[in-house]
């Protein structure tokens, strides 16, 4: 009888050697122009890289002479404005998990395995940034975007089956792109005793891959993110404070159908100062996975109260746990091509005592 095992597992045997060597030189200048300051830093490189298989019995080798510049812009409008502006070059090689050939699991289902190759990954990153922040006032505003264009990348090639998937990655010349918006602003009244934050975040992307011996398919990914929080700072013995956040994702390949995924959240607290030795806080949170099942949606409520003791150097804490003793969490994401189910069962309502001294 002829054991097969040996010639099975071989399959899922990698070994293979990268040896990379980098020499360099690095120089930066800094100028003034008026207001304007100006920092230039630049990268001058050669690297030499090595990948051999063994079991293919395969040898690469890349030896590359490449120049890597930066600039960055600054300026200062006045005493609490600015605005600033920055461009980097860059060439990146790649990290060892791309270089085994064979396949590995990665989960129970799925198995991870690449096409190596020795290219270069060049990426032109640009910023602009225009912030206030005013000290006196308690006022603070920051706007930016960045922007990056990634010149040769690995993409997936995905083969979907019933019980398993296969993912290869392989090299392509082909561009990515990349944007990020975002904005943060803050501001406390005096009168009122209340500090206001909002931030906001929106970023898109594009990328390619295969899919079950598909052409090679163009996708975009759009995201937006958004939270707004409300804090008391009272002189009485309660304040409050409230965190409402909002998360937006739409995926789906160009020409295709566009498939989204929303979610709420809300954080409330309430903190009950006694004196200066206790106090106790109530927090509830809120989540809603799909906004558009604002029914389904999970609450937690948890307790602290917090005693020290000065003149014994004493601290006492009593915390509680997941007072309505909901038991799981659920949620759902779907793209053109899967939907990840994420499940976990929660502990149950359970309260820690925790004492600490100092001496």
């Amino acid at each position: 009888m002829e054991d097969n095992s040996s010639n099975s597992l071989g399959e899922f045997i990698n070994d293979f050697t990268y040896q990379a060597n980098r020499f360099f030189n690095e120089a930066s200048y800094l100028f003034f122009i008026r207001k304007w300051r100006f920092i230039l830093l630049h990268s001058i490189s050669f690297l030499e890289q090595k990948l051999n298989s063994d079991l293919q019995e395969q040898r690469k080798s890349r030896s590359t002479f490449f120049f890597e510049p930066s600039v960055n812009v600054f300026r200062k409008l006045n005493t609490i404005s600015s605005v600033s502006f920055s461009y980097n070059y860059s060439q990146k090689p790649f990290s060892e998990e791309y270089f085994f050939r064979n396949p590995i699991f990665t989960s129970i289902r799925q198995t991870n395995s690449n096409t190596p190759d020795l290219q270069f990954s060049k990426i032109h990153s640009t910023s602009l940034n225009y912030a206030i922040n005013d000290s006196y006032k308690q006022f603070l505003f920051i706007i930016g975007t960045n922007y990056i264009v990634t010149q040769g990348n690995y993409f997936s090639d995905l083969s979907i089956e019933p019980t398993r998937t296969q993912i290869s990655f392989f090299f392509l010349p082909q561009n990515t792109n990349a944007l990020n918006t975002y904005l943060n602003t803050e501001k406390f009244f005096y009168r009122a005793l209340i500090l206001l934050k909002f931030n906001a975040n929106y970023g898109f992307q594009t990328f390619n891959n295969i899919i079950n011996n598909s052409e090679l398919r163009s996708n975009e990914i759009q995201t937006f993110s958004s939270k707004f929080e409300v804090k008391t700072a009272f002189k009485s013995k309660i304040n409050f404070q409230n965190a409402f956040s909002f998360g937006r994702m739409v995926s789906g390949s160009v020409g295709g159908s566009s498939f989204v995924n929303e979610n709420l959240n809300n954080s409330f607290s309430i903190i009950f100062k006694k004196n200066k030795q206790s106090h106790i806080l109530i927090t509830a949170d809120c989540f809603v996975p799909n906004a558009k099942k604002i029914n389904q949606n999970y609450l937690f409520l948890d307790a602290q109260y917090n005693l020290v003791l000065k003149n014994n150097n004493l601290n006492i804490d009593f915390v509680v746990k997941n007072i309505l003793n909901v038991s799981n969490f659920e949620q759902i994401s779907t793209t053109d091509y899967s939907e990840n189910i994420f499940r976990s069962n929660l502990l149950p309502r359970y309260g820690i005592l925790r004492v600490s001294c100092s001496f």
